[in-house]
């Protein structure tokens, strides 16, 4: 069965930012088939997703986390015994 869709169709989903599933769905193929559509057609890489930025933590933060976990890790092995 050949995969019928329209360019411009394609291009439109892809410059509103749809995601690989949505744009899958809405031409009726599979999103693996969306990343060679977007390979043949050149279409712009988008990046990755991202949430908030994350800002690398201080020393101090570091290290209260380093003591958090080596306070579990002791506990955890007091049960075992």
């Amino acid at each position: 069965m050949a995969l019928l869709y329209s360019v411009e169709h394609l291009k439109r989903l892809w410059a509103r930012g749809d995601t690989y599933r949505q744009i899958a769905a809405a031409l009726g193929c599979k999103a693996t088939t969306v990343d060679d559509l977007k390979r043949r057609h050149k279409l712009p890489n988008r990046g990755r997703r991202q949430g908030k930025p994350v800002k690398d933590p201080t020393p101090e933060q570091i290290a209260e986390r380093a003591a958090l976990l080596r306070e579990r890790h002791l506990a955890e092995m007091m049960e075992m015994r």
